[in-house]
């Protein structure tokens, strides 16, 4: 039953991509379905790359209203869709799919999620002193070429990334991949984009200085402490003693990327602390409000995230766009995000 007592018809969600069983959307989801009073009905359908188009006909034939896409979908789905939201066709890549008088419409929520989280994150450490544009002057890596890549790039990039250096095994694939990130971002020319494998490769020569990144954004499939090692050791870069870094998996997916911070000395950041701090930033950022309290110097050293707090934030930017509601209809995001974390805080 809806909010003002009117019953309405189950809304049905499915969830498409490969290795899913571990994914916490149908929880994020239900939190949601309830808070606004609708009886929601989930479906996991898990899809290999060449079965999209199968996914997609048991979507329909389920009824489904909307459809969260994750790897490796999220490109292909993007070409399937009639009509493309201005943030999918930039990225080409959808994560969010829906269908309206018999049209697929794609979406991509990932960019919201992806700049949202770091933008907390580079909040809670040393790094930047604009909340608008914390990356300025910096260096960026991100480790990945599809769609989650793209969305972590250009998240670097609004938030003022001087220089981004995309990191990849396939030579092609990644060097296509800079050229299109420096042609589609607003500030792609301005800013300095390239490609540097990340390949386990005999080296033929001796390796170059590494380049200190300031900020390192993990959006490939989960990596082991050692192989995240190589990759930066191959493309002759490091992340700076008071850098951050964000994989854009959460949970165990993230176990490589957590270990690795560990090991560097890097302070974890929980997702609702995380939370909190974006609540300061944007009473900083709001003129009609009062001058808040001076925020506690952050930590010395730098910090890391999974992507919870992402996966959270582009769900109920997506499930907002399924349902039609305006930004003023009340979603909390605190609430789904406790509905994301909920297993990983109670796990011994």
């Amino acid at each position: 039953m809806a909010a003002s007592g009117v019953v309405s018809p189950p809304l049905t969600l499915v969830l498409l991509g490969e290795h899913i069983a571990h994914s916490r959307s149908p929880a994020l989801h239900a939190a949601l379905a309830q808070e606004r009073g609708l009886d929601l009905r989930y479906h996991l359908l898990p899809s290999p790359p060449e079965g999209l188009d199968d996914a997609l006909a048991a979507a329909r034939a389920l009824g489904a209203r909307g459809a969260s896409v994750t790897s490796p979908h999220k490109r292909l789905a993007a070409d399937r869709c009639a009509r493309l939201t201005p943030q999918a066709a930039a990225l080409g890549a959808a994560n969010a799919l829906r269908w309206r008088d018999g049209a697929l419409e794609g979406h991509n929520t990932d960019l919201e999620g992806a700049r949202l989280t770091l933008r907390a994150l580079l909040g809670a450490s040393q790094l930047g002193a604009s909340p608008s544009a914390p990356l300025a002057g910096r260096a960026v890596g991100v480790l990945g070429a599809a769609g989650a890549a793209a969305a972590a790039c250009f998240a670097a990039l609004d938030l003022g990334a001087a220089r981004l250096v995309a990191l990849s095994r396939r030579e092609g694939e990644g060097r296509a991949f800079a050229r299109w990130l420096a042609a589609a971002h607003p500030r792609g020319a301005e800013a300095r984009v390239e490609w540097r494998s990340a390949a386990t490769l005999p080296l033929t020569h001796p390796p170059a200085a590494p380049l200190a990144l300031h900020a390192l954004l993990v959006a490939c499939p989960p990596l082991p402490a050692e192989a995240l090692d190589e990759a930066l050791r191959r493309a002759a870069l490091r992340l700076a003693p008071d850098g951050v870094l964000f994989d854009l998996s959460y949970g165990a997916r993230a176990a490589g990327s957590a270990a690795w911070a560990a090991r560097a000395g890097l302070a974890p950041r929980h997702p609702l602390g995380l939370l909190d701090e974006l609540d300061a930033l944007d009473a900083l950022d709001a003129l009609d409000a009062p001058a808040p309290p001076p925020p506690p110097p952050p930590p010395a050293g730098g910090v890391f995230c999974d992507g919870a707090l992402m996966l959270a934030a582009q769900g109920v930017a997506a499930f907002r766009w399924w349902c039609d509601l305006p930004p003023s209809a009340p979603l909390s995001l605190r609430g789904a995000l406790r509905a994301v974390i909920a297993p990983l805080d109670s796990s011994p």
